[in-house]
């Protein structure tokens, strides 16, 4: 999915967030807020994450649901 947009690894990303969003929104996430602590330390910690691409993998029955406070929800993705 992301290997067809040339994003297949974090620099790709950071790359990609640069073009796509507004500067000084860019700016605050990319080089951290004010001190910079949580930066420098979440830094290696993401940089040590390697992203595997699947290919060939069959996903014709992809479950994405999962258990959050005792509710089973379908995705993971809260507002």
């Amino acid at each position: 999915m992301f290997e067809e947009h040339g994003l297949l690894n974090l620099h790709d990303f950071e790359a990609r967030a640069r073009t796509v969003m507004r500067k000084s929104i860019f700016d605050m996430v990319d080089g951290g807020f004010n001190d910079e602590i949580t930066y420098t330390r979440t830094r290696p910690a993401f940089d040590s994450v390697g992203l595997i691409p699947r290919y060939l993998k069959d996903v014709s029955h992809v479950d994405t649901s999962t258990e959050l406070l005792g509710q089973r929800i379908s995705l993971p993705v809260l507002p």
